[in-house]
């Protein structure tokens, strides 16, 4: 049984308030030169948006994907932005990011606010970066061009965390949880877990894409658990603590068909829970002692361990 949190008010708080009316202040403050460059180039920021970085920008031309891929492009565009002295934006006339932007308002404040939409524009310089999803080419072969907006082509999700792990603080900072999210999923965690102080093991699986290229199978998810139970056992010899498994993923009947060592006290299927994707992330940060992910080209099962 999953206990659901109670609604909590969506009043902004004192300190949002104060927040904003020091953005408000600091773009009375900027001398016109600065206000110019977005003003001239963006879309109209509102007093939730942060004043960006950079006066140059860097995007990609392909943008579609979902949640995890959004934030695997956003991590390695700010990252290589920051090298190269670029704001990350997004094309206005792309609305996959319009769709989810409420969402990421509501669970990555940090993140929203730094989402910008570039106006028509011409100074667009265009580079052929990555080939495939996760393909890894060093940004540093970027810095002598001196455009205004630099469009990275090819097929760029940037799935790959060889182009943020080097700033990983920075990056989870941009994905901090909304305080909203945080509260109700320790509500839900401190229902269910108060008095249970077992060792949980978190299993993420995906079923029904990545057909034949790594989705879910019942029969190897079974053996990883059983083989992550003889690990923990051999450093946990001495550990009174027992083992309780939280079972991910969207597809109840393939979860209840994965068998389950007779040492695991108990199973808590987390799609009962009824939480949205970005509250699911922020239930397992909380609650997972060890996760594994058992769809490998999953970038949503990813960001839940790292």
């Amino acid at each position: 049984m999953f206990i659901n949190a109670p609604p909590y008010n969506v009043e902004i708080k004192l300190s949002e308030k104060k927040e904003k009316e020091k953005q408000i202040f600091k773009f009375l403050k900027l001398n016109n030169k600065s206000r110019i460059y977005w003003h001239q180039w963006l879309e109209p920021l509102n007093f939730r948006k942060k004043i960006p970085e950079f006066d140059r920008f860097i995007l990609t031309e392909y943008m579609d994907g979902q949640l995890g891929n959004q934030m695997f492009r956003f991590a390695s565009l700010y990252a290589m932005g920051q090298l190269l002295e670029r704001t990350p934006v997004y094309f206005l006339d792309k609305k996959i990011i319009q769709l989810i932007e409420k969402e990421l308002k509501e669970v990555f404040p940090n993140f929203y606010s730094r989402i910008y939409y570039l106006d028509d524009f011409d100074d667009i310089y265009k580079v052929y970066f990555a080939r495939h999803c996760c393909d890894y080419n060093d940004p540093k072969i970027l810095l002598n061009h001196q455009s205004r907006v630099l469009m990275l082509t090819g097929g760029p999700n940037f799935i790959n965390v060889q182009y943020f792990d080097h700033m990983r603080l920075r990056i989870l900072e941009l994905f901090k949880f909304s305080s909203r999210v945080v509260r109700k999923c320790s509500y839900i965690h401190k229902k269910l877990f108060s008095d249970d102080n077992s060792y949980k093991i978190c299993v993420h699986t995906r079923v029904g894409d990545f057909t034949g290229f790594g989705e879910s199978i019942v029969e190897e998810v079974s053996d990883a658990i059983t083989r992550i139970l003889i690990i923990l056992k051999s450093h946990m010899k001495n550990s009174k603590r027992k083992f309780t498994l939280l079972m991910f993923g969207m597809d109840k009947n393939f979860l209840q068909s994965i068998k389950v060592d007779g040492s695991i006290n108990k199973i808590f299927y987390v799609i009962d829970a009824n939480l949205t994707r970005g509250e699911e992330l922020n239930f397992a940060s909380q609650s997972c002692d060890s996760f594994l992910s058992t769809a490998s080209l999953s970038s949503y099962a990813f960001w839940m361990g790292f």
